[in-house]
């Protein structure tokens, strides 16, 4: 074997070899004091990359499974107010089934008349004040008319609310110069209803008129061809789905029209009697002794029953046919409503389950593999000792030159 002075192969392969192990240690270190196999993209680019969508993708399932429970939240929150609601309502059914029979005083049908009023002020009450986040649930105005897109990051779940209860407007007023009786017994009324562009089809218009102690009630539905009719000047007649009673209980011989008029907003009342020339007025909002019986404008599903009250025979059966079809309309949006529940739930499990897949791949790819990163540790240290005695060797080969040189 040659010796050389000039070139030491023993000390460069050392160092090489020293270098190349301490790079392997500072790695072992690092990945089992992070307990992460890559730290730098230069562990491993491509690895580094997919890494780094994971993360991203776990962090979207996090906040769609936050946007999922408060989602579930505020339709729970909807459906506990639903179900008191359909309760208030069973008991003013009840009410107005008592109030037809005709065993009762005029004290006892009084009676149940006020409760009964006072339940539907309390309906009303609760769809006013139920509300999610400081947005009402009822009226309409939480997302888009009442849908609301439940966002899971790559996709949107839509939830319907739609409106259950929303009083448009108690701005209706009286015209000025209308509610004149005539010697025929008919009087034309005027009521003039603001911004009638926003009336939507479904809306119930409510209205009073009375002359001395007698009243009629007279509630009805729009539809979107009668809306049309307001809109513009047309006097085509207004007449879909009505309800009236009067404070008798009978309806008298009355015979009520609604028509369009040649001002667009504009709504003709035509109460006419075959040989009573009463003088009738219409409540308008500048009265301010009772609101409850200012005309109005309701959106939703209980708005038919807003309008209405138990007054014996006619009036308790039209309470009770308004007050049916608004149960109907709330036992169906509960059931929706609790399916929807199902759906969220469903997607709350399938977004923990895709997440904790995320995690698991992640988990393969970066974290640190200790038993593969001890032996490593180990290898690199007893390497770099081992090359450590190699460069002092060939530090030795040096002087053993010199000492040939010396005995010559």
């Amino acid at each position: 074997m040659s010796m050389r002075v000039l070139s030491n192969q023993f000390q460069a392969l050392a160092q090489s070899s020293i270098r190349s192990a301490s790079q392997t240690h500072e790695k072992s270190a690092e990945r089992l004091a992070t307990g992460k196999r890559i730290n730098s993209a230069s562990d491993n680019a491509a690895a580094s990359a997919i890494s780094s969508k994971m993360t991203v993708e776990i962090k979207t399932s996090e906040q769609a499974f936050r946007n999922l429970n408060d989602s579930i939240s505020l339709l729970q929150t909807f459906e506990g107010s639903a179900r008191s609601i359909v309760d208030i309502m069973g008991r003013m059914r009840q009410l107005a089934v008592a109030s037809g029979n005709q065993t009762l005083s005029t004290g006892d049908s009084t009676n149940l008349a006020s409760e009964y009023l006072g339940l539907r002020a309390e309906v009303a009450r609760i769809a006013n004040s139920t509300d999610w986040n400081g947005m009402n649930l009822y009226n309409g105005t939480l997302g888009t008319n009442g849908k609301i897109g439940i966002s899971t990051g790559d996709s949107s779940i839509e939830v319907d609310l739609g409106t259950s209860y929303k009083l448009v407007t108690q701005s209706v007023t009286r015209v000025a110069g209308t509610g004149v009786g005539n010697t025929n017994g008919s009087s034309l009324y005027q009521l003039k209803i603001p911004n009638v562009n926003d009336l939507q089809a479904g809306d119930v218009i409510n209205f009073l008129l009375y002359s001395n102690n007698q009243s009629h009630m007279y509630t009805f539905r729009l539809s979107q061809a009668e809306i049309d009719i307001l809109k513009t000047n047309s006097t085509s007649v207004i007449d879909d789905e009505p309800q009236w009673i009067s404070n008798a209980g009978t309806l008298s011989n009355y015979t009520i029209t609604l028509s369009g008029s040649t001002t667009p907003g504009v709504l003709n009342v035509q109460l006419a009697h075959p040989s009573r020339a009463d003088w009738f007025f219409a409540l308008d909002s500048s009265i301010t002794a009772d609101t409850t019986i200012h005309p109005n404008v309701t959106r939703g599903d209980l708005a038919f029953s807003s309008g209405l009250y138990p007054i014996a025979p006619h009036g308790s059966g039209q309470t009770i046919e308004a007050i049916d079809k608004a149960i109907n309309s709330f036992t169906q949006k509960i059931a929706k409503v609790g399916s929807s529940i199902n759906r969220l739930e469903s997607a709350l499990t399938n977004e923990l389950s895709k997440k904790q897949t995320v995690i698991q791949s992640q988990s393969r790819i970066i974290d640190t593999n200790y038993a593969a990163g001890t032996t490593a540790l180990a290898r690199s240290q007893i390497i770099t000792k081992a090359s450590i005695n190699m460069h002092n060797i060939g530090s030795h080969a040096k002087r053993i030159v010199l000492t040939l040189l010396a005995s010559q």
